[in-house]
């Protein structure tokens, strides 16, 4: 009727609605919390784990809630589908999870099921991880210059770390060290408990030369044509060697010729150090009588002969062609020993006169020895000289590697010989080291290259060098 009064074609629409499917009876499963506590930590991982126990498909919803102002709180974030979550809490506070297990009706918007269960958990700030890691040590003033045979070292020890409560070493500070390196041993610990170790070495360097003493000029009066016989008293001591005999130019006794005569004393200690001081003797000539006061008679008779010609030839003195060489023994030098001939006109010998006497300690380096001699008539020679050599730590090194390549030795024998060299040259002390270090070595494989013969020669040279350099 009303279609037809309206004019419009009515269309009937007929809806068919299924029926209702019945209701499930599936729950959630308790939510299992692992790991199982009664508190967390933040940035702790923890699993949640609810198995389904649908017959049918069911949506399965996770909802985490961090209390708040609503019934659960704030909802934080939800998965789907999925038995199983694993969240990490970035901040502390009381959190619910939620599961749910819900179906709807085929075609409609009604639930068929609804189930859910819930855990709440309290999250925590997490502690500061646990200090493990030992303190750090650190020493300054480990070098010192030796005032005596042994020196107190005030070395300082000390831990950079904040929480150090003590920190020491054995031997300690403030206690007495010979010259040379001596190991020490620190200890440090913190408020932890845990304690740090470190080594460090405290070096007694001793660069200090002797006091040498001389005496101030010198003037005495000639006993002979030949000058005088002169005592003199020069001594010297050093800090850590104490007393140190000095070699002098000329030695005390000796006799010295008319005119001034420098002499040149020098001491060395057992580490090298050298100490140097000149003075002069003066030798005044023989006061001259004057002419002679003839007799108030002439003698009864006159002489049988005339009186012989005087002799004006001054002796003929003669020296080692070529400079003498010799290695040193010690850090004083070497003893050396040579020959000076000297003979008179006639030809008989004439005792010589040098400025450093054949068998003296001569020191490291190059000394040029003057030589003369004086007849029986007062004639005096013209200074003949040469020098005398003694060889250093370093050049007996150099002597070693010469040796090493004539007998055809290459490899680390080589190489580590002339490390020692060019350390040497710097500061012979400093080659110590590796100068002992060579000694031992070549008892093994170092010296398998070398014949037994070789071995023992070359173990010995090391030996005095090691001498030499104070080692």
């Amino acid at each position: 009727m009303v279609a037809r009064l309206l004019g419009v074609a009515a269309v009937v629409v007929l809806l068919v609605v299924p029926a209702a499917q019945a209701a499930t009876t599936d729950t959630a499963a308790p939510i299992k919390v692992t790991p199982a506590s009664a508190s967390y930590q933040t940035n702790q991982a923890i699993t949640f784990e609810s198995p389904s126990v649908c017959t049918v498909g069911c949506q399965m919803i996770w909802t985490l809630f961090k209390s708040g102002g609503t019934h659960l709180g704030q909802r934080m974030v939800q998965n789907v589908n999925t038995t199983q979550v694993a969240w990490t809490f970035a901040d502390p506070g009381v959190y619910t999870v939620q599961f749910d297990l819900s179906e709807l009706c085929a075609g409609s918007t009604r639930l068929t099921c609804d189930s859910f269960a819930e855990v709440t958990l309290s999250v925590g700030v997490a502690p500061p991880p646990a200090d493990s890691t030992p303190p750090t040590i650190t020493a300054t003033n480990l070098v010192a210059e030796a005032a005596g045979p042994e020196t107190v070292v005030p070395y300082q020890v000390a831990s950079p770390d904040p929480d150090t409560v003590s920190a020491s070493c054995s031997p300690a500070s403030g206690q007495a060290f010979p010259v040379g390196a001596t190991p020490i041993d620190c200890t440090a610990s913190d408020t932890s408990g845990n304690v740090g170790h470190a080594s460090f070495t405290v070096a007694v360097t001793d660069h200090t030369p002797p006091a040498l003493s001389v005496p101030a000029t010198m003037s005495v009066g000639a006993t002979s044509p030949a000058g005088a016989a002169v005592s003199f008293a020069a001594s010297a001591s050093d800090l850590v060697d104490g007393a140190v005999a000095p070699v002098c130019s000329m030695p005390s006794g000796a006799t010295f010729a008319i005119g001034s005569t420098m002499v040149a004393c020098s001491a060395t200690d057992a580490h090298g150090n050298r100490a140097t001081a000149n003075f002069e003797v003066d030798v005044t000539p023989l006061a001259d009588p004057g002419p002679a006061t003839p007799p108030t008679t002439p003698p009864a008779t006159p002489p049988a002969t005339p009186p012989a010609a005087v002799n004006l030839t001054p002796p003929a003195v003669a020296v080692p062609a070529r400079p003498v060489v010799v290695a040193a023994t010690s850090p004083a030098g070497a003893v050396v020993r040579y020959t000076v001939l000297a003979t008179d006109a006639a030809g008989a010998h004439v005792d010589a006169r040098c400025s450093r006497a054949s068998a003296a300690v001569f020191p490291i380096g190059v000394t040029t020895v003057s030589c003369t001699a004086t007849d029986a008539r007062g004639n005096t020679a013209q200074p003949s000289v040469f020098t005398v050599r003694v060889k250093g730590a370093p050049e007996q090194l150099a002597d070693v590697l010469r040796e090493l390549r004539a007998w055809n030795v290459r490899g680390a024998l080589v190489t580590r010989v002339q490390q020692a060299a060019r350390v040497a040259n710097a500061r012979p002390h400093g080659a110590c080291l590796l100068v002992t270090s060579l000694q031992r070595d070549l008892r093994g494989a170092l010296g398998a290259k070398l014949s037994a013969a070789h071995r023992v020669r070359v173990r010995s040279e090391l030996a005095r060098i090691a001498r030499v350099a104070a080692c």
